[in-house]
């Protein structure tokens, strides 16, 4: 077995001012987005690394990351709920763009401190 994983990742604001170096509600800007994608890439690639190194068949493709604009993150297991659930109001767009871009996997960074 083996092939591509194509990945969908989406992110908070409040994940991209932290992963900037930035309080909660910091004025986001191209510099603190371009930091987000480079470690999404970051992670990509390293994963990709590991697999092959492992002897994993697998490569994780990047098909499309962004900032959700209007979630604010509450803990872990609300956001699984608000990522999985699909008429709930809430992250219900990412269905749509999971199916847009044919990803296989989606993947939502948080910025919550447990």
């Amino acid at each position: 077995l083996g092939g591509n994983l194509d990945v969908m990742v989406l992110w908070t604001t409040k994940a991209e001012c932290k992963n900037s170096g930035f309080a909660e509600g910091c004025t986001l800007t191209n510099s603190t987005t371009n930091n987000m994608e480079s470690l999404i890439e970051l992670a990509i690639s390293e994963t990709n690394t590991a697999y092959g190194l492992s002897g994993v068949d697998t490569q994780l493709r990047l098909v499309h990351s962004y900032r959700q604009e209007n979630y604010v993150e509450n803990g872990f297991s609300p956001v699984l709920n608000s990522i999985t659930g699909t008429n709930d109001g809430v992250l219900d767009d990412v269905h749509q763009k999971r199916t847009t871009y044919g990803a296989d996997i989606v993947a939502i960074i948080i910025d919550d401190p447990r």
